[in-house]
Parts: C-alpha cells; structure tokens; sequence
C-alpha cells in the first residue's frame, strides 16, 4: 500500500515552443496546489484493489460518487495519527476485502506499506494483525523496498495527467462572474482516478514486486522483463517456489521510524 499525492491541475513538466522563448503559457484553472491523497494498493501477483481518495475537506461532499472507489476527507488531505479512523476504514474496506482475501489465513500474508505515523499506532495494528502480518518500510528506505514506487505509481500519476489533459481540453467546463475557470468536481477526479488505475496493467504491478526483489517469478514467462514500460500482453504469471521466506521479509522490513512526515 502507498499514499500518492496528486493536484487537481496536472499540467506537464514539459512543453514545445520557440527556441530562446522567455515565457510560455499554460492553461490551468490555477488549482496546481490544491492536493488530495489517493491510496492505492496492489498484490505480487498484478492485482490491483479499490482506490481510495482523501480529499482536504472537514464534511464529505453531496455528490453521488462512482462505485469501485473509497471516498472520505481530511482537513490536511492525507492521513495522520489524528485521524486513524481514515486508516481504519482502509483497512476494513479494501484490504480485507481484496480478492480471494476469505480464502488467505492472515498468517499467509503480508501487508507492506511505509512507516508513517499514521500507519504505526498500536490500535492500527491490532487491527491489520486480525487480516495479515504487518511488515514495515524503513525510513529513508521506501526508493528501495516500495513496489509501488518503481512502477505502479509513476504509470498512475501519468495516466492522471492524460485524464485532466483531455478534460481540459475537450470536457465540460463553468466559470466564475471574472471569467476563471473552475478545477474539475470531485466526481470528476474520482472517475479520474478509476480511469488511471484500471490502465495500469497487471504487469506494470509485477514489475515493481521484481524490483524491490520482494517476488520471484517463473523465469520462462517472458512477459515479466526489467522496462517499466506496459505491454499489452496479460498472460496469467506462475509464481516460483522459490520465493522470499514470509519472516524474512517481515525481520527485514519491520522496523518503527522516528522520521518526522510533514505532509505532502
């Protein structure tokens, strides 16, 4: 599990103009450092569970959200000791419910998410020990051992820009009495969100359990390869027996952080 910062702009880091060109306009509705959490988790085997998004709000919308999404909000957008209950509600409504969870004695699985104050307080785990074993990231150490980070992630925030992108430029917009453009609803970004992590194809997610080496996988099936890139191909994976000792990974990981997280 990791938590990914996203704006409700996304403009490119990157743009084409004229050489020697001082300044290049870009259009935006001026939201860039308006955040909201999205939490995302996936399985070793290219699962991907329900989405969840915090939004930086004290009461819960109105709106009719979309299914196969999370919704719930925080007054600083992301979670915290504070307020665990978000924590908690994760827990309960995506990772027990994961695929084929009823059928996996908690002693068969592992939860690996980083060592954010949010994650460690002693009521959050007695609660993730009912469902799996817990293994924590380090400090400092989340570039190393996150599967996320290698892949996953970096395929869904680009996958996020092209939905604002085309929103921007061919969805539906209102403005303000001045004539500025308002940012996307929030339903709109949920259906963002469920757009960007259905792409993400199960290889994508496999890659990044092959570059933390948290799983081995059938050497003959080539679909697994070292590139980040996404191929279309979606053969089913045979894992090998030959895999990492479940206490290894939890003597190697399990480890609480006095690092200070000051928010996104």
């Amino acid at each position: 599990m990791d938590e990914v910062a996203v704006s409700f702009d996304i403009p490119s880091t990157r743009t084409i103009d004229e050489k020697g060109k001082k300044e290049i306009i870009l259009s935006t509705t001026g939201a860039e450092k308006l955040n909201f959490t999205v939490v995302l988790c996936c399985t070793a085997d290219g699962g991907k569970c329900q989405p969840m998004v915090i939004f930086k709000r004290k009461t819960m919308p109105k709106d009719s959200f979309p299914k196969g999404i999370i919704v719930t909000v925080a007054p600083k957008g992301w979670m915290n000791e504070t307020n665990e209950t978000i924590m908690a509600e994760w827990i309960d409504k995506v990772w027990r419910k994961r695929k084929n969870s009823f059928f996996v004695n908690p002693k068969d699985s592992i939860l690996i998410y980083d060592s954010h104050r949010s994650h460690l307080t002693s009521d959050i785990k007695k609660i993730v020990e009912k469902h799996s074993k817990l293994a924590v990231i380090p400090g400092g150490l989340t570039k190393i051992l996150q599967p996320l980070d290698f892949t996953a992630n970096k395929s869904f925030k680009s996958k996020m820009r092209q939905q604002w992108e085309k929103w921007m430029t061919t969805g539906i917009h209102t403005f303000t009495k001045t004539g500025r453009m308002r940012r996307a609803s929030y339903v709109e970004v949920c259906n963002w969100i469920l757009d960007a992590w259905n792409q993400v194809t199960p290889e994508c997610v496999q890659n990044g359990f092959k570059k933390a080496k948290l799983y081995t996988y059938d050497s003959h099936n080539s679909s697994i390869s070292d590139e980040d890139s996404e191929t279309d191909n979606e053969n089913d994976i045979e894992l090998d027996s030959d895999l990492l000792e479940y206490n290894d990974i939890l003597e190697a990981f399990n480890y609480e952080s006095d690092e200070e997280f000051d928010g996104f």
